[in-house]
């Protein structure tokens, strides 16, 4: 099922990661049109841009211009992304677009207890312009997110990761595209 949904589709970005000491994924970023199927999707995130700046968020250990985060049950994707958002970074994007996904592949065995999807899940990358700043949503305890801050697009060009790079530029190809898909 996953490689059906994969199938045909050039990567933007191919890479591994580590998340502790047990988990150990492939990672591919892939430019997508259309939601695949909700039960694949752990988490939904948002790149979001005000003007010339974007929306970075650390975690602790690294910068990245997605925040977001796992589904809650019964939530909707667009529920999801609106709640992270807001705990998150404190932003709203009143009118988000779809346009990537990130497809993970454990590389290491099923962690015990793992409640997510084995061996493949997906995390949904939306794009949007900022609405309204609330700090009263943010929400700091028991999150790995530090803190968030709006940096010139440019400045963060030069500072993330390749991976997070990629997403940018994708984000940033999206957002310049008012007929890119939702």
């Amino acid at each position: 099922m996953f490689d059906t949904l994969i199938a045909g589709r050039t990567p933007s970005y191919e890479g591994e990661a580590r998340w502790g000491a047990q988990i150990h994924l492939s990672v591919r970023v892939f430019p997508c049109a259309e939601p695949p199927q909700a039960d694949l999707v752990t988490s939904v995130r948002g790149v979001v841009f005000k003007g010339a700046k974007v929306v970075v968020v650390d975690d602790g250990i690294d910068s990245h211009v997605m925040p977001g985060g796992r589904r809650e049950p019964g939530e909707t994707i667009s529920q999801t992304l609106a709640r992270e958002l807001r705990e998150e970074c404190g932003w709203s994007a009143p009118s988000p677009r779809l346009f990537a996904m990130i497809c993970f592949r454990h590389l290491s065995a099923r962690p015990d207890n793992y409640r997510y999807p084995y061996p493949d899940f997906l995390h949904l990358l939306f794009v949007g312009e900022a609405g309204d700043y609330r700090r009263g949503s943010l929400k700091r305890a028991g999150e790995i997110e530090t803190g968030s801050r709006l940096v010139p697009i440019s400045r963060a060009l030069a500072a993330l990761s390749l991976e997070q790079r990629a997403i940018l530029g994708l984000a940033m190809g999206a957002r310049r595209s008012p007929s890119s898909p939702a």
